[in-house]
């Protein structure tokens, strides 16, 4: 189905997002007259030093999307924790020693695993004004919410067309379309795709509520405009669980989808076949291994990367100017880093280098020749 029923991101449709429930489906919010039905999908990280409490796992979700660790997928999938992939069957809703998101009668309070993630997502809003139910339900709230920014952009409302966005990002949430929405813990989704909604504001410019009963918000949708470099973390019906093959998350542009998934798949969903966007220039497409933006052959990330792959350094700690300007426009969309970055606690000296070469008859990565066989 073309956008998966959601319409034609032209019309800029309202929906009213509200968590999954059993029962008679809650009130439309305001300027809407479509629901979409969401969850919590399952990345519970167990081994989690740094960020070891689960509500605070789940804040930083709505805040700032799926994030990296080594540890397995909790839901058994091959699908890296920080990642959701295209055709995995094997996605399932959060569920924890002390917490799942399996549906609760819409009549019932709002579970905590929605709670602490709305309170996330309402930082990308306002991360001065502490809700009382953020407080409470998010247990390092006080903490975690100033470090979050919010969208520069927090006045373009329900009545504006995309258009008329001009923030960078924060309220954009990319959302992975599932085929139905787990009723329990034991039962799987098949992700179908990705698509993009703008979370609104109230009518009258006041923030979403993060502690409606019903976990309810309002989102335009707008399909697939802006490069991924973060999402949320829900799933849904129709069906929407925000995300992609969320790797940090990106996305690769390839002319042969089936090479570059040989090539970069991260499980099956991380790969757009076709050319870079027409409004390439106006939506930056950011990049995170730079061996596809320094590839000789691929000309259109080539010509994002002044002075092309020339004469590069990329020995380690070389503190080549080329590789040091590549990695700023990854993280901030300029090559001088004074763009706003995409991850705000993600630092050049967080990223390493490495260097891959592509076998030419078997088309995968590995590592360079050297030597003779390299001047073969």
């Amino acid at each position: 189905m073309l956008n998966f029923g959601f319409g034609a991101p032209s019309d800029d449709v309202n929906y009213t997002f509200y968590y999954n429930c059993s029962g008679t489906a809650p009130a439309f919010l305001p300027n809407t007259g479509l629901a979409v039905a969401y969850t919590i999908i399952n990345r519970y990280d167990a081994a989690n030093t740094t960020v070891p409490d689960e509500t605070d796992q789940l804040f930083r979700l709505g805040a700032a999307g799926l994030m990296s660790s080594t540890t397995p997928n909790p839901t058994g999938s091959p699908i890296p924790l920080g990642c959701v992939g295209i055709g995995d069957t094997l996605e399932a809703v959060w569920n924890s020693p002390s917490f799942s998101a399996v549906p609760p009668l819409c009549t019932a309070a709002l579970p905590p695993v929605a709670q602490a993630a709305l309170c996330g997502l309402y930082s990308r809003f306002d991360n001065q004004t502490q809700p009382g139910a953020c407080v409470t339900g998010v247990t390092d709230y006080s903490a975690l919410q100033p470090v979050y920014l919010p969208d520069p952009d927090i006045v373009t409302g329900q009545a504006d067309l995309y258009s008329a966005y001009t923030g960078n990002g924060r309220r954009v949430i990319t959302v992975p379309v599932v085929d139905a929405l787990a009723l329990n813990t034991a039962a799987t989704m098949t992700v179908l795709g990705f698509r993009q909604f703008l979370v609104q504001p109230n009518p009258d410019g006041t923030f979403f509520n993060p502690s409606d009963p019903n976990g309810r918000f309002v989102a335009t949708y707008i399909g697939s405009p802006m490069p991924v470099k973060q999402g949320t973390s829900t799933t849904a019906s129709r069906r929407v669980v925000p995300h992609r093959c969320l790797r940090a998350p990106e996305r690769w542009y390839s002319t042969n989808e089936a090479r570059a998934r040989r090539q970069h798949g991260c499980g099956a969903g991380d790969v757009v076949a076709g050319d870079f966007p027409v409004d390439w220039r106006a939506h930056t497409v950011r990049q995170d291994h730079l061996h596809l933006l320094l590839a000789a052959k691929d000309h259109d990330h080539h010509r994002q990367l002044p002075g092309g792959a020339e004469r590069v350094n990329f020995c380690p700690d070389a503190g080549d100017p080329t590789i040091a300007a590549a990695i700023e426009f990854a993280l901030t969309g300029t090559t001088d880093g004074s763009g706003t970055p995409a991850i705000f606690d993600l630092t050049p000296d967080m990223i390493a280098v490495t260097t891959q070469c592509i076998d030419p008859v078997t088309l995968t990565l590995g590592d360079c020749a050297t030597g003779a066989a390299a001047r073969r």
